[in-house]
């Protein structure tokens, strides 16, 4: 996380339930930020098992709902819970008026080069156009929004940034290659490609003090000597590439060298967020090539005919170490 914080204090092994506050103490952003880590980590858990890892709620029952319409893929307006987190596709103009939440909402599927939370995708991840059979599914996280990434963030009354923002995010990716024999009986393990996109990250960071020299000056102390400044610092490591790291501070940057060489996986999942993946996957005993996806299931390449209207959802989480 890269806003500025003293320290991260969340712990759910103690099972802290609530924070409260006491008068004429000093407030810490460590408390506030704690009790949003407690409360999150319930609504997370009390989602999942109440309704499921995987569910699109009957109030939006054509959230994510994947169609081909003129040859694109589209993605339907509503929500779904993934691992307890709530992703939503508020969709496409014209807008109407949605009583129960009181704001406004589009009526229309969002195209899947318009994902709001995938720049470039027609660029860096455009839809299949022929060929087949592909498997089409739903990537959820939660990341960390600065002054840096939305400026209404700072507070113009005093020209700084007070807090920051968490966002959850989401991206309909496809997934290519997966074999004609692949249907919605095959297990996860056997889907070609489909392990090494939820298989955890292998990156692992470990720290060490480094020594230094003796100072001759006696009246001198040592930086050994430990940590001699008035605030508390949050140091935060962010690996883009293999080799050199960059450690940001508020004089500089410091680089480290890995005492081992980082996997390509570890390279973008070292200190990121925990992501979570919902395989949507349908099936269609009359078709058995084109494209699979949760809702229009495999369509043949010639006909692009979708499927009855059941569902069958497959979550599985990938977690960041």
């Amino acid at each position: 996380m890269s806003g500025d914080y003293s320290r991260k204090t969340f712990n759910p092994r103690r099972d802290f339930s609530g924070v409260l506050m006491q008068q004429g103490r000093v407030q810490l952003d460590a408390d506030w930020n704690e009790l949003v880590g407690i409360i999150s980590r319930r609504l997370r858990a009390e989602t999942t098992d109440i309704i499921g890892r995987g569910t699109v709620p009957k109030e939006t029952p054509d959230g994510f709902n994947i169609q081909i319409a003129g040859g694109t893929l589209t993605i339907g307006r509503g929500r779904i819970y993934v691992d307890g987190l709530l992703a939503e596709n508020h969709g496409k103009e014209p807008l109407e008026f949605d009583p129960v939440l009181a704001e406004q909402r589009g009526t229309l599927a969002v195209p899947y080069n318009e994902q709001p939370y995938f720049p470039n995708v027609a660029l860096v991840a455009p839809a299949p156009q022929e060929g087949g059979p592909y498997l089409v599914y739903l990537d959820v996280w939660q990341r960390e929004v600065t002054f840096l990434e939305d400026p209404d963030l700072i507070e113009k009354a005093v020209g700084v940034d007070t807090t920051t923002r968490l966002q959850t995010v989401w991206q309909v990716r496809v997934l290519s290659g997966v074999g004609a024999n692949v249907g919605c009986d095959t297990p996860d393990s056997k889907v070609p490609g489909w392990p090494e996109i939820i298989r955890p990250s292998d990156g692992r960071l470990t720290t060490d003090a480094v020594g230094v020299a003796s100072d001759v000056d006696p009246c001198a102390i040592p930086p050994s000597g430990g940590y001699r400044g008035l605030e508390n610092r949050l140091y935060r490591v962010e690996i883009h590439d293999g080799g050199l790291a960059e450690k940001p501070r508020s004089n500089g940057r410091e680089t480290m060298l890995p005492s081992r060489p980082a996997s390509p996986r570890s390279q973008h999942w070292t200190n990121s967020p925990s992501r979570e993946l919902a395989a949507m996957q349908r099936c269609d005993s009359t078709s058995a090539t084109g494209l699979k996806s949760p809702t229009t299931g495999w369509s043949s390449r010639n006909s692009l005919a979708s499927c009855a209207r059941s569902r069958t959802w497959m979550t599985r989480r990938r977690s960041s170490r």
